[in-house]
């Protein structure tokens, strides 16, 4: 068509019901209509994809931007795995790049195509992985009129599951939160360089939370972190080995 009205397909459905519209894609290897073969991992199921005309060709070959559903690992008896893929075309380019997908397992991965494990222990639900400063940050700004300023927020329950508000109170001890750095020691990404940890220093109760900071480095020949200095929650600073001699130079500021 040549207009919106020519070049629109809508879709609205009357019900007294919570039902809405629905678009259904689907695949199977079956060689003929009807014949329901299990698709491979990898297989495309569907996708919706976006072109232009570049001005060239009589066609609209080039494509500015895709999603498209595939699958995520072996197919079986009410078993199907699947993922969702995002691409755009960067300016200058000729074919569209996948940005971002969501796994069969729910994780967030933008600008690879596969979870890493980074830092020991499981895959992670966001990871963000690239080649320059540009495409492997993480940036977040508050435009508002006061004196407020953008958070990371890290959150701790010992409760089973998931739950709005309330749920179960933590125990001293318990690690409230990390910051990791990991790096390549030639196998893997699983080695901790350093980290810092949260942890509940006290017995918490409502309202009353005490924690403490600990900052741990990982020493030449050494497999994990230890921990070399912590700030209490009474605000006490305890550095260990601050001299790099024996245990008795320890500092400790209260």
């Amino acid at each position: 068509g040549t207009a919106q009205g020519d070049t629109a397909v809508g879709m609205v459905r009357y019900s007294n019901d919570a039902g809405g519209n629905q678009f259904f894609m689907g695949k199977s290897r079956g060689a003929s209509i009807g014949t329901n073969t299990a698709p491979a991992n990898n297989d495309l199921i569907g996708g919706i994809y976006w072109c232009i005309a570049d001005a060239t060709d009589n066609d609209l070959g080039p494509q500015a931007a895709y999603f498209r559903a595939a699958v995520d690992g072996t197919p079986g008896n009410n078993d199907s795995p699947g993922r969702l893929e995002f691409a755009t075309t960067a300016d200058g380019s000729g074919g569209a790049t996948e940005r971002m997908r969501i796994n069969s397992s729910g994780d967030v991965i933008i600008g690879h195509t596969t979870s890493l494990n980074i830092g020991a222990g499981a895959t992670t639900a966001l990871q963000v992985l690239g080649t320059a400063f540009a495409d492997s940050g993480i940036s977040a700004g508050r435009f508002s009129a006061d004196a407020s300023g953008p958070s990371l927020r890290f959150a701790k329950s010992r409760h089973g599951s998931i739950v709005n508000s309330s749920g179960t109170i933590v125990a001293d001890g318990d690690i409230l939160g990390d910051i990791i750095f990991a790096a390549d020691d030639g196998s893997d990404l699983r080695t901790v360089g350093a980290q810092i940890q949260a942890k509940v220093d006290g017995t918490p109760g409502s309202d009353d939370m005490p924690g403490r900071l600990g900052f741990l480095t990982t020493a030449d020949g050494a497999a994990s972190v230890t921990e070399r200095m912590r700030i209490a929650s009474d605000g006490g600073i305890f550095a260990y080995n601050l001299l790099a001699a024996s245990a008795s130079t320890d500092v400790n500021i209260n």
